[in-house]
């Protein structure tokens, strides 16, 4: 069985991104698929997987011994045995001396499985280095399902110039109005708020990930092609060189950008734009990325309410959009991001009405810059809250808001700091017939603060 290395392509749109993988696709080791994600199609094909199950259970009952402490799965067993008899043998599932085979799709040839529809799709049927792009900050890609699958997953991430990277925007939506492309950014007000909010998740993505993730500067990779490929196939583990001239020089876009628009990007980017010429960008741990600190949510030291408006730029991902009794939300990790802050230890205010419909429990587990907080379970009815050494267990009524504590903490003063949470039992409301709404329900937030500890 092949091992397959899983490669995700992003960072800010107009930046490279299909450049790039357009070139990585002439490998015929490489497989990428554009702008539909990997983690979408292994999401997809994780039903197929619900047979192994089956077998599994229905092996239990002609073994009570299958299911002791210590023991692989029934399909790993079998897949061991090769060239003698069987190690178990199953009726409907073995033939007696005969050797063992699966003969349904199993969690051990699923990364085989997604890889061959990849290869199959792309014209590639041996690839082994197989993935998706898809622009943006990638935090979508750091799905519990995409990492079971992939033990090596490699992260590559393009940034441009604010000023060059929102006029092609710009240019983009020009051409969009004129019927001849389709562009959702309509305003410079909305490209720079995508410009900030793509920035802080790829910051949010490098804590996540640490070295499985590589920056590169557009202008590098138009400056010197040859030297950013073998920067990116360095990172990926690819032992190809690409033919010389693949990637032509940049033919400078239309610059469409009024001047009050200049003047609006500089006014929000000003500082990044000034210092993007000289700024080292490219690479696993590149000091430029110092450059968006500033840029990144402050901790609210006031308590910030959350309903109707705009959404706050500290909820990074995992959030739907705000209602009025605050925002849900919507997937089963959900992350805060802020600025690096002075040194102190701060406790966590979270106002949250968690969705416990049902009758059904909800885990809430707090991770801070990779370090776990502390885990909470809601549990509807009513009553006083319990405390254990690992968990906080709260007796919530259905519908009604409550104050969760965390901490206290220490936060980081040189980095930005993460906060994950992680909901254990998260399901939507269509999965238990209480309406149509096909998100993931953990917690409604309607307010968030922090608060120094003396």
């Amino acid at each position: 069985m092949k091992d397959h290395t899983a490669v995700l392509i992003g960072g800010l749109a107009r930046s490279g991104t299909t450049a790039l993988v357009d070139v990585l696709n002439e490998c015929a080791d490489m497989a990428i698929m554009a702008e539909y994600r990997l983690v979408d199609l292994v999401r997809h094909l994780r039903p197929i997987l619900a047979y192994e199950a089956v077998v599994e259970q229905l092996a239990s009952t002609f073994d009570p011994a299958v299911r002791g402490a210590g023991e692989p799965p029934l399909s790993l067993r079998v897949e061991k045995a090769v060239e003698a008899e069987p190690i178990l043998h199953y009726p409907g599932f073995v033939t007696p001396g005969r050797q063992s085979t699966l003969r349904y799709p199993s969690v051990a040839k699923f990364p085989e499985i997604v890889a061959s529809v990849i290869g199959a799709s792309l014209g590639k049927p041996s690839a082994r280095f197989i993935g998706s792009k898809t622009p943006g900050a990638m935090l979508a890609d750091t799905d519990a399902a995409l990492v079971q699958t992939f033990s090596d997953v490699r992260y590559v991430a393009l940034l441009r110039s604010p000023l060059d990277q929102i006029n092609s925007s710009m240019n983009r939506r020009n051409r969009t109005n004129l019927g001849c492309d389709f562009w959702g950014v309509e305003t410079v007000e909305a490209a720079i708020a995508y410009y900030k909010s793509t920035l802080a998740g790829l910051i949010a993505l490098k804590r996540l990930h640490g070295d499985r993730v590589l920056f590169l500067k557009y202008e590098d990779l138009i400056g010197d092609s040859e030297a950013a490929l073998r920067l990116v196939l360095s990172h990926i583990g690819v032992e190809w060189t690409p033919p010389p001239g693949m990637l032509v020089a940049d033919r400078g876009a239309l610059k469409v950008l009024t001047d009050e628009e200049r003047l609006s990007v500089r006014r929000e980017l000003g500082a990044i734009e000034d210092a993007w010429t000289d700024a080292d960008l490219s690479g696993v741990n590149p000091t430029g990325l110092a450059l968006f600190h500033d840029i990144l949510p402050q901790l609210p030291e006031k308590l910030v309410t959350v309903s109707m408006g705009q959404k706050p730029d500290f909820l990074i991902d995992g959030w739907s959009l705000p209602e009025a009794a605050g925002i849900w939300s919507d997937a089963s990790k959900a992350m805060l991001l802020f600025r690096p802050a002075h040194s102190g230890d701060r406790m966590l205010r979270l106002d949250v009405a968690p969705y416990v419909a049902d009758e059904a429990p909800l885990g809430m587990q707090v991770t801070l810059n990779g370090k776990r907080l502390g885990r909470t379970m809601f549990c509807p009815g009513s009553g006083a809250i319990s405390l254990s050494s690992e968990t906080n267990v709260i007796v919530v009524e259905v519908g009604k808001p409550i104050t969760v504590w965390i901490g206290p903490f220490a936060l980081s003063e040189d980095a930005p700091n993460l906060f994950e949470f992680d909901f254990i039992g998260a399901r939507s409301p269509a999965s238990i017939g209480e309406s149509p709404d096909n998100r993931l329900l953990g917690v409604q937030l309607s307010g968030v603060q922090f608060i120094d500890v003396m």
